[in-house]
């Protein structure tokens, strides 16, 4: 007689309640989102914004690979390769936006672990910078009409 059996797996995946950190970060400046793992010379680091899955930084094989890196990342993220032998997996974001806030995961995978850790990014200095362009057209428009 043959039996078969259905094994039924069923996967939920949900962001985390709260991150591990939370960054402020200033509006068209630079952030840095943190990561650490113990120093290893294989490591992959990859790092994922979860609000909407986006695919942000990878690092492999000593070198970082691009090849599938969101758009709106594009030219705008950097690890401290000089620092990862000893563990520093932290991402540089540069040219924040509004659009960069949300969740991210860092994940890493050397030879004696895995393990991720989560940044929550909030952005700060929108109202200021939105300010500053205001009373810059209302200066040139005066100038202009008086």
């Amino acid at each position: 007689i043959y039996t078969s059996s259905l094994l039924s797996l069923s996967l939920t995946w949900s962001l985390p309640d709260v991150a591990d950190t939370e960054v402020s970060c200033v509006f068209m400046e630079r952030c840095i989102l943190p990561c650490s793992f113990q120093g290893s010379t294989e490591v992959h680091i990859h790092w994922f914004r979860l609000t909407d899955i986006h695919f942000v930084h990878l690092y492999k094989n000593n070198q970082d690979q691009l090849k599938h890196q969101h758009k709106s990342f594009r030219n705008r993220t950097s690890l401290f390769k000089d620092q990862i032998s000893r563990g520093n997996a932290s991402l540089q974001l540069t040219g924040v936006k509004v659009q960069d806030e949300g969740t991210y995961e860092c994940f890493i995978s050397t030879i004696s672990e895995s393990k991720g850790s989560f940044v929550n990014l909030k952005v700060e200095g929108m109202r200021k910078h939105t300010q500053k362009t205001y009373n810059s057209i209302v200066f040139v428009l005066y100038s202009v009409l008086f």
